[in-house]
């Protein structure tokens, strides 16, 4: 069976049927599951309503910004005109450093990013090698298309990207990020898990035009109080 690297290679070939979407699009969807960068899941609890969900959320995404090491494991389903894969991935974050670990069914390979503020690494298991300077730049180097990857780093924790704008934004009545629009992308909450003293998404959707990916995170973990 081909490896990872042969997979990827495939989906890079020029060769494709007049008026078919491009081979590249596939290899984007792949790479980006890598970057979303988390046992069977315990049943959500039922939301409670508080008295001043917007006093909540101010408070809740301040504790969230400042969580500077954390990993989640689990997996996410995505969808587009093209296809549909199902992948599953292990992020650990520790300030601005990331290693995320990409496994793809059916003995297809794993995949593993590693990446701080200066370099992004990507590795297969077949020994091929990716790098750039960000997140953005592997993306575009590799196939041609430019993803805000960066902002999944706080998305997937239920919160904004520092420092980009928002769209929209739209909390719950328990103080929770119910639905946010940034970066051209809508990012739907639905569903929350208190670990310790914090809730965390455990359920979203992330979409734009192309596709939509469908995330599940079965397993928080978080460092020693």
């Amino acid at each position: 069976m081909q490896g990872f690297v042969g997979l990827m290679r495939s989906f890079a070939r020029p060769e494709y049927p007049s008026g078919g979407a491009s081979p590249r699009w596939h290899f984007s969807l792949l790479i980006l599951a890598i970057l979303l960068a988390g046992c069977a899941i315990s049943p959500e609890p039922r939301p409670v309503e508080v008295v001043n969900p917007r006093a909540t959320w101010q408070e809740r995404s301040r504790e969230l910004a400042e969580l500077r090491e954390w990993s989640c494991v689990g997996r996410i389903a995505i969808r587009t005109d093209d296809g549909a894969w199902n992948l599953s991935m292990h992020w650990r974050q520790r300030d601005d450093d990331y290693r995320i670990r990409f496994n793809a069914p059916f003995a297809l390979g794993s995949a593993e990013i590693v990446g701080n503020p200066g370099k992004v690494v990507l590795r297969t298991t077949d020994r091929g090698t990716f790098s750039a300077a960000d997140p953005e730049s592997l993306l575009f180097y590799a196939m041609g298309w430019r993803i805000p990857v960066s902002g999944l780093r706080s998305w997937i924790l239920g919160i904004p990207e520092e420092n980009e704008f928002i769209d929209k934004w739209e909390i719950d009545f328990s103080g929770r990020l119910k639905q946010l629009r940034q970066s051209g992308w809508e990012i739907n909450y639905l569903g929350y898990r208190r670990i310790r003293a914090l809730e965390l998404p455990v359920r979203l959707e992330l979409e734009n035009p192309r596709f939509r990916a469908r995330i599940q995170i079965i397993r928080w973990v978080l460092p020693p109080t």
